[in-house]
């Protein structure tokens, strides 16, 4: 999910992409159930879909790279972390 001011694009696995009005901050606390994750003051990423995370920028796996906020690597690569633990007793 990209947001623009207040234009969210939605980006769906299958290819389709949703542009609506609304907040990033309130798409992410009621996608925080399903371990979305903040990685830019304009990103919020399904962590299923990010293939790695390099210095500043998040790789996912469709071939699109992503800027990453300078303060949010540690938390991301914790966020993974756990999320992929999750996954294992799922």
């Amino acid at each position: 999910i990209e947001c623009s001011g207040h234009l969210l694009t939605i980006q769906i696995a299958d290819g389709k992409v949703i542009k609506q009005y609304g907040s990033l901050r309130v798409m992410e606390e009621g996608l925080s159930k399903y371990h979305f994750l903040r990685v830019h003051k304009s990103y919020l990423v399904n962590p299923r879909y990010i293939e790695n995370i390099g210095r500043q920028e998040i790789y996912l796996i469709n071939g699109t790279t992503l800027e990453m906020g300078r303060d949010r690597r540690k938390a991301l690569l914790q966020a993974i972390h756990n999320y992929e633990g999750d996954q294992l007793w799922s």
